[in-house]
C-alpha cells in the first residue's frame, strides 16, 4: 500500500475516533476502548513515520 496513503487512512481513523471519544465523553460513557484503538493506530503511524521512504531506499 502506498505510504500517503495509509497516513491518510491512519489520521483518518484517528479524527474520527477523537470524535467518538468526545461524544462518549460527554455522554459518560467508558473511552477505554477507543483509548486502546487511537494507541494501537498511534503505534502503527509512529511504525509507518519511522520507515525508510521507498524513493530514499533506492538511493
Amino acid at each position: 500500500m502506498d505510504r500517503l496513503k495509509l497516513l491518510q487512512q491512519i489520521y483518518s481513523r484517528l479524527a474520527s475516533l477523537e470524535a467518538d471519544r468526545e461524544e462518549a465523553r460527554i455522554n459518560n460513557r467508558s473511552v477505554e476502548f477507543i483509548d486502546s484503538e487511537m494507541k494501537a493506530l498511534r503505534l502503527k503511524l509512529q511504525d509507518v513515520m519511522n520507515s525508510v521512504c521507498p524513493i530514499i531506499k533506492g538511493k
